[in-house]
């Protein structure tokens, strides 16, 4: 009884210390993806747990498919975290226009979010890698966000059509940039033309020393598709009953989109050209080999997946959000969705350093099975540990509302 009332009083502080203003469809959708990052960060530890999908062309081999099952369902994070980015952006810039801040605050304030995004990526998360390989500068998924930010702090003004044009061209030109480098990289010795190769369009890296998997072409259109989303969504949400509308609509262009998928991908199979839509076509209807689909670069295929999971994730979250069973049962969910880039550091520096300890002081054999359960258990400790922490930075951010921890 005792540990029962000790949730429930947890639940509720949680939930009080969320603002109202936050979009429960959001915090939902980004809380499952960062549960489901949390699972494929779980796996390091895990010897069989591959990953680097399209990298160079790499097809990675799996011992069986459970095990690609956990890698392949955390390909939505990604795109939904760099999609969501995008909205924020949006929701973000109307919620301080209305509180009359100008429109140089705010770009400011962006700014300065993205700025701090790189120096956490070239300090916390790039000294983490450095301990599985001589990394010396990464350009992973926070580079690239913070690099986002400060592009849309100064073009989130543009119309609706202009940034759809932009954002759909750099995925599509993306593909041709890839396959077809407009420099050689295996003679290229300046390490500016270097950085700016990986940083712009091409997943690579060089001597071990500069690594990149997250060029800003085309995860940049990624983005500015969330930035247009989030200006739709507002314009939706003028009518109070709009909810079940926005997740019919949103279940509709999500489910076309996984149409699309498996159109392309069965088409690759029996033999009609879809380059550049598949990075790696389908060998066969084997679960690893029809779904293994390329994720360095971002295939079209890719894209079409893990964003049309998200927009179900999301038309998920707004036909049930008025349903008080499904806040307080989401309430962990949520959560993680409120505190996404705290829970994203935490989990990353006790992923990595768990995996530090495993390897390092442990011996550490175990078969295919014993790996897959420890990675599971060791995931599921440290999403308990989370609850409580990321509770007390919300707090935390709640009582210090002009603090530093706005940014983050």
């Amino acid at each position: 009884m005792q540990s029962s009332s000790f949730v429930n009083n947890l639940g509720t502080r949680i939930r009080n210390t969320i603002p109202s203003s936050r979009l429960v469809p959001i915090d939902f959708t980004r809380g499952l993806i960062m549960i489901l990052m949390a699972l494929d960060h779980a796996s390091i530890i895990n010897p069989y747990h591959v990953g680097g999908e399209g990298f160079l062309g790499n097809r990675p081999k799996y011992p069986d498919v459970i095990t690609f099952l956990t890698r392949f369902l955390t390909h939505w994070c990604a795109p939904a975290f760099l999609f969501l980015a995008g909205t924020a952006i949006t929701l973000s810039t109307i919620r301080r226009q209305e509180k009359g801040e100008t429109q140089m605050t705010i770009s400011q304030h962006l700014v300065i979010r993205g700025i701090i995004l790189l120096i956490i990526e070239w300090t916390l998360i790039s000294t983490l890698f450095s301990f599985f390989g001589a990394v010396q500068f990464y350009f992973g998924i926070l580079a690239c966000i913070g690099v986002g930010m400060i592009f849309f702090a100064f073009t989130h003004r543009l119309p609706n059509s202009v940034l759809i044009i932009f954002s759909a061209g750099i995925i599509l030109l993306s593909p041709f940039m890839m396959m077809s480098p407009i420099i050689d990289f295996e003679t290229e010795t300046n390490e500016i033309v270097r950085f700016l190769a990986v940083a712009l369009f091409l997943p690579m890296q060089f001597e071990g020393r500069l690594y990149g998997i997250y060029p800003l072409i085309p995860w940049l259109g990624v983005m500015g598709l969330g930035v247009v989303f989030g200006r739709w969504l507002v314009q939706q949400q003028e009518d109070s009953s709009s909810n079940r509308k926005i997740a019919e609509q949103l279940g509709i262009v999500g489910g076309l989109c996984l149409v699309a998928f498996f159109v392309l991908r069965f088409a690759s199979l029996i033999g009609i050209p879809t380059w550049p839509a598949n990075y790696l076509p389908p060998e066969s209807l084997a679960i690893d080999k029809f779904f293994l689909i390329a994720k360095y670069p971002p295939s079209i295929v890719f894209l079409l997946w893990t964003l049309g999971g998200t927009l179900l994730f999301l038309a998920t979250g707004f036909l049930f959000q008025e349903n008080p069973r499904f806040r307080s049962l989401m309430t962990p969910v949520l959560l993680f969705g409120a505190t996404a880039l705290f829970f994203y550091c935490v989990h990353m520096t006790l992923f990595m350093g768990g995996a530090i300890l495993v390897w390092t002081l442990i011996p550490y054999d175990p078969g295919v099975f014993d790996a897959l359960i420890v990675s599971l258990i060791w995931w599921i400790v440290v999403l308990l540990v989370l609850i409580p922490a990321c509770f007390w930075f919300r707090d935390m951010k709640s009582r210090y509302p002009t603090s530093v921890l706005k940014y983050i």
